[in-house]
């Protein structure tokens, strides 16, 4: 029987490229690429047709991998996977966006007009103004007389976000500090909700990761800090910080590179929000405990090189602080002793399940609970809910071997209890219980942390397992439907202990 020359391009296309290939795609990254037009009729090249790389992985083959002229080669299911997740990134940053300004509308109507949060809000606003007029007047940024007259003021006390007056100056010039307060408190929950997300997207899929993004960006710890507290509301520094560190000491990366990247985003970190920066060190600082006492015998051998890293990190950083840090803590005008007064900006025990003013659904039965707990309604931002609550721990006991959710479970306990303060509060009322925190208030330069805010680190912790349990979910229910439609997701969490070739578990 003969065989048309059209049969042979689809005969010679779906030649391996060994006899140990298995695929197709095997295909494809080990040929050629020849034109119908280079075929002899014996279904050959013809004698000199030039031997070209795949152009999709410049990689050449034993064997040509035959295309007609004109014809796209065809798109596996892989591929259509890969370029709709590369859109997803895009899609989540659209819905955050619309999403913020919607929460944010009432200053987008009167833009440069009104803001949020009183009188924290108008300080900001004079900070964002006060950055770019003394660096473009020669003046020190750090040290001012012209509040607090006339003794002034070290403003690197008083949270002056110096990094954000320096990169938004041109929307300052154009339409004023209170116009650049709103852009920023706009932006704040998306850029740390999308920070979760993409960091997220290396251990689980995107829908998991986008719903993780939007319960860290938009809970409620942060969206209360917009309301007054600019910067405690831009807070992508801490899934960055996981994303280093995952890096450095369980990847193993390269230490140069990555101390080098953790250094710049911890200078950066220092000059929009100091406490954040020494919150997360601490948070960090529990993880790393976490991690080495699940896997000891490679954390040790891990130990060297991580600690190179983070000594690269702190050369960088001190580089880059030194003269901010050198005037805080050395120039004039600088602060002693606590800034806050202890017990009063902590988390009540009721405080993860009861919602407070800020929440869009209260009760009146809960405000009456809520409106007894000490510190302001912007302070009291611990709200999980009991779902987030329950899918949190379902999802830590289901996926437990996971080694994201090993970690991050235990340090959002730890966070939560620490957020509770010095002694336990019950209903709005101070018991004389004792909690860790009463031995860390004790730390130079962290007793001036407010335990309230590690909140951030408890919706961040239950955030991430949250999304580790559905994503587990996910694969199980499709394993049990169709196995062979189970697609991998990039980037899997190396465990610790699979140093030395050992498998990574995750079940």
């Amino acid at each position: 029987m003969g065989v048309t020359g059209a049969d042979i391009v689809g005969i010679v296309a779906h030649i391996p490229t060994s006899a140990g290939s298995a695929s197709g795609r095997g295909a494809l990254e080990g040929g050629t690429v020849v034109t119908s037009s280079e075929i002899s009729s014996t279904g050959t090249p013809r004698r000199g047709a030039p031997k070209t790389s795949n152009p999709e992985t410049g990689v050449a083959g034993a064997f040509p991998i035959v295309k007609p002229v004109g014809q796209r080669p065809p798109t596996t299911p892989a591929a259509v996977h890969d370029r709709r997740r590369r859109l997803v990134p895009l899609a989540v940053a659209l819905s955050y966006l619309a999403l913020s300004v919607w929460i944010f509308r009432a200053s987008w109507q009167h833009l440069g007009e009104i803001t949020y949060g009183g009188g924290d809000a108008y300080l900001f606003s004079w900070f964002l103004g006060w950055t770019p007029h003394a660096f473009g007047n020669g003046l020190d940024p750090f040290l001012t007389h012209h509040i607090n007259s006339p003794a002034g003021a070290n403003i690197l006390w008083s949270t002056p976000v110096v990094l954000f007056g320096l990169l938004m100056a041109p929307i300052t010039l154009l339409g004023g500090p209170v116009t650049t307060l709103t852009v920023l408190l706009t932006l704040a929950p998306v850029v740390s909700g999308l920070a979760l997300f993409w960091v997220l997207r290396r251990w689980v899929r995107d829908c998991p990761a986008a719903l993780a993004g939007l319960l860290y960006g938009f809970g409620p710890y942060l969206i209360g800090s917009s309301y007054g507290h600019l910067h405690l509301a831009f807070a992508p520094f801490p899934p960055l910080l996981l994303l280093l560190l995952d890096d450095l000491v369980v990847r193993g990366r390269s230490p140069p590179r990555t101390g080098i990247l953790l250094g710049f985003a911890v200078a950066a970190q220092a000059l929009i929000g100091e406490e954040i920066l020494a919150t997360s060190a601490l948070t960090a600082a529990v993880g790393l405990v976490v991690l080495a006492a699940r896997h000891r015998a490679a954390a040790r051998e891990r130990l060297g090189p991580a600690l190179r890293g983070l000594a690269t990190a702190a050369l960088v950083a001190a580089v880059g602080l030194a003269w901010p840090l050198g005037m805080q803590f050395l120039g004039g005008q600088r602060v002693h002793g606590s800034i806050q007064p202890a017990g009063i900006a902590v988390a009540d025990l009721w405080s993860f399940v009861t919602p407070t003013p800020l929440q869009e659904i209260a009760p009146n039965l809960a405000l009456r609970h809520s409106l007894r707990f000490t510190g302001n309604a912007v302070e009291v931002g611990g709200y999980l809910g009991v779902p987030l609550i329950l899918l949190a721990l379902v999802a830590t006991v289901r996926a437990r071997r996971h080694p994201l959710v090993g970690v991050l479970a235990p340090v959002g306990l730890v966070m939560a209890v620490l957020s509770l303060g010095d002694h336990l509060h019950v209903d709005g009322r101070a018991t004389r219980i004792p909690l860790p925190w009463l031995v860390l208030e004790k730390v130079p330069v962290l007793h001036n942390a407010l335990p309230s805010r590690f909140a951030l680190y408890v919706m961040m912790c239950a955030a991430a397992v949250t999304a580790v349990g559905l994503d587990r979910w996910h694969d199980e229910h499709r394993r049990a439907t169709d196995p062979a439609d189970v697609l991998p997701v990039d980037g899997t969490f190396p465990d610790l202990a699979s140093l030395g070739g050992h498998s990574c578990h995750t079940t």
